[in-house]
């Protein structure tokens, strides 16, 4: 029987404004170890909002998160059980590649000098998608589907147990969503990880075990 990852259990969030947005209204996730579940909704539907309560990125109002039984402080979560991917990518853009893809590493206070653990990961994920000869350029050299590539050898840099991806090809074309849509599921297979996408794409969310659709801050039966 496969490990459960990660567990939410009745999570509710509001924003306050002139009427409170309830934004999540009881929504409860189970997610097993090597298992991958989509989340489909319309925008604003709150799938952002999900991934990052989920990813401990963001509070919630009531209900339940549990990350591995894990009891850490929030960073200290983020930093060894989860990996991130971002629509936006959140590259910063006056550091090199192989700097942005090292950062996961630097805010764990691991060690990132040559010939270190995280460096010679950091190098051979650039190569495994497909970026190595990229690696010194800054990241505001290149191109969007480049950026992404990147984004997901940052999530897997600290090997986390978790990657959350929100929206991974929302800003790419076909092309670069399809090359994308493969990377990200052969690596999330080639290394054993639990993953949680939030997408538009019908496509990239046939490719997961599961699919969630999200509407009115609920989950469709």
């Amino acid at each position: 029987m496969k490990e459960v990852v990660l567990k939410a259990v009745n999570l509710h969030k509001s924003y306050k404004t002139f009427d409170d947005l309830h934004i999540l209204k009881g929504i409860s996730l189970t997610l097993k170890q090597n298992e991958s579940i989509a989340i489909m909704g319309s925008s604003g539907a709150g799938k952002t909002t999900l991934l990052h309560i989920l990813g401990t990125l963001e509070s919630f109002d009531s209900g339940k998160i549990n990350i591995l039984n894990s009891s850490s402080k929030n960073n200290e979560i983020r930093n060894k059980h989860i990996g991130f991917i971002f629509q936006a990518y959140n590259l910063i853009d006056d550091l090199t590649l192989l700097e942005n893809v090292l950062m996961p590493a630097l805010i764990a206070r691991k060690n990132i000098l040559s010939k270190s653990p995280a460096y010679k990961r950091a190098l051979n994920l650039l190569k495994e998608v497909g970026l190595t000869k990229r690696k010194n350029h800054l990241a505001k050299e290149l191109s969007g589907g480049e950026k992404q590539r990147a984004t997901i050898a940052r999530a897997f840099l600290n090997d986390p147990d978790i990657i959350l991806a929100d929206e991974p090809s929302g800003n790419l074309d076909f092309k670069n969503s399809e090359i994308i849509h493969k990377l990200l599921i052969d690596s999330v297979k080639k290394y054993n990880k639990s993953l949680i996408i939030a997408t538009h794409d019908k496509k990239l969310a046939a490719l997961c075990d599961k699919i969630y659709y999200l509407e009115n801050g609920k989950f469709l039966k």
